[in-house]
């Protein structure tokens, strides 16, 4: 599908749902490493640093993009997480550490742009684009923002203090940076392969192309000792894909006639097709199609 049947072409902006937390004092770096699945301690003010929180069985609780600052954190994740996560963030906080946490989601709104092409607004706010390589985060005020890139798109994030909201809607305009739907951003981001809280929620991370965000070498976390017995068996036996059904549908399951079930994560309806992110089994993920038992066949493309 060509991306330019849903982007705009100068980009695309939504407004992001997801829960903001404010980790701050000393010492915050070194107790996000006991509760998330990478190693956080040695990176430096600016950058962003991408990981998840499991629970003890090793299914997802939620992704996590972590900005740093000095002494502080701004966590961002899934709206619905947001007590939850606070709560993991309290847990085994020292009684002699000064660390707090504070719901920010009262007070932050955060933007997601996408395009083919985003530079128009990055010209405006006098931020270059090679600034924003190597996660890393710039300021523009008191507007926080960073870039990541796919293969034919780029995303910016924006943070913004909810008081300058109608400043950063305004600068959308003048860029000429269009709202999208919810329903339209879903679009966008399944043919892209950007993969939401929808497609990950309550999955093991090797499941769902997170294996980056899995390091078994570092201290422990809820859901490690799960990781290592998945890991030492050597073998991924799912793998999340996208998927182009022949036929409208409104099932979430399907079982595949020579073996193995599909899940459906996150879809949406286009010219009489289902598009969706799904989880099949791995054997299946260079093959062209498979068929169902419910006579539903899916084309399976790869993510990268």
């Amino acid at each position: 599908m060509h991306l330019t049947k849903f982007l705009y072409p100068t980009g695309n902006y939504i407004t992001s749902n997801n829960a903001k937390s404010i980790l701050s004092g000393p010492g915050i770096l070194e107790h996000l490493d006991k509760i998330i699945t990478t190693k956080i301690i040695g990176c430096k003010i600016n950058e962003i640093h991408d990981s998840i929180i499991c629970h003890s069985n090793g299914r997802i609780l939620d992704q996590l993009k972590i900005y740093i600052l000095d002494n502080k954190a701004i966590i961002i994740n899934n709206s619905i997480n947001g007590s939850e996560i606070r709560s993991q963030l309290v847990k085994g906080i020292p009684w002699n550490k000064n660390i707090t946490v504070i719901d920010g989601d009262d007070a932050i709104i955060s933007y997601r742009v996408v395009g083919t092409n985003i530079t128009k607004i990055l010209d405006y706010i006098d931020i270059d684009k090679e600034e924003l390589k190597d996660n890393v985060w710039k300021e523009y005020g008191n507007v926080i923002i960073s870039m990541t890139s796919g293969r034919d798109y780029e995303i910016l994030e924006i943070l913004v203090p909810i008081e300058e909201k109608s400043s950063m809607e305004y600068i959308m305009k003048e860029c000429n940076i269009l709202k999208s739907t919810i329903d339209n951003w879903n679009m966008i981001r399944i043919e892209l392969g950007i993969v939401d809280y929808l497609d990950i929620n309550n999955s093991i991370p090797f499941d769902v192309k997170l294996n980056h965000l899995v390091k078994l070498n570092k201290g422990c976390y809820p859901g490690q000792e799960i990781h290592a017995r998945l890991e030492s068996r050597g073998k991924i036996n799912n793998t999340l894909v996208r998927l182009r059904a022949n036929s409208i549908h409104n099932k979430n399951k399907f079982r595949i006639i020579d073996g193995g079930k599909i899940k459906i994560k996150s879809s949406y309806k286009f010219n009489e097709m289902v598009i969706s992110l799904g989880i099949i089994p791995a054997k299946y993920e260079n093959m062209h199609s498979v068929e169902t038992v419910e006579n539903i066949s899916f084309l399976i493309e790869k993510l990268d």
